[in-house]
């Protein structure tokens, strides 16, 4: 992957800085909102297409 390509939150962050307790719960949200809202999207499209 190129520098010039959005990379995750994760990635971004150095890994020697700790995130707050509200920034953990929110990393902790969204790798499970991802993955989720991705396969609606694709179940949505193919409702669509299908139609």
């Amino acid at each position: 992957m190129s520098q010039a390509e959005a990379a995750p939150a994760s990635r971004c962050r150095s890994s020697s800085q700790d995130l707050t307790t509200v920034g953990t719960y929110a990393e902790m949200l969204s790798r499970i909102a991802e993955p989720a809202l991705l396969g609606l999207t694709l179940l949505a499209t193919r409702g669509r297409v299908k139609r």
